[in-house]
């Protein structure tokens, strides 16, 4: 995520958008698969879970809210004159796309 308007509006919304709708569990499984490539194996979920895994669900939506309500404008970015770290080829492809451009 890029945080600029034109990242908001390709980012891939819908599919945060529906995880928060799931049950606690399914959410958080849908939210680990929206940052992953097709094919990527999530590992298996601790059963029973630890007990700090009850304030993920919570923590997911507020990260959602934070991180669609946060804007930087891109020459900020065209400004940033340190590398940045990238680590992208397990990841979803929205994130090849902010890595290229």
């Amino acid at each position: 995520m890029d945080f600029t308007d034109e990242g908001n509006r390709t980012y891939g919304w819908d599919g945060f958008d529906h995880a928060l709708t799931l049950p606690p569990a399914e959410a958080m499984r849908e939210f680990m698969r929206l940052q992953v490539a097709a094919g990527v194996e999530l590992p298996a979920a601790s059963v029973p879970p630890p007990p700090w895994m009850a304030n993920r669900p919570a923590g997911i939506q507020a990260f959602i809210a934070a991180a669609r309500r946060y804007r930087v404008e891109p020459d900020a970015y065209r400004r940033f004159p340190a590398p940045v770290y990238f680590s992208g080829s397990r990841s979803h492809p929205r994130w090849i796309e902010f890595e290229s451009g």
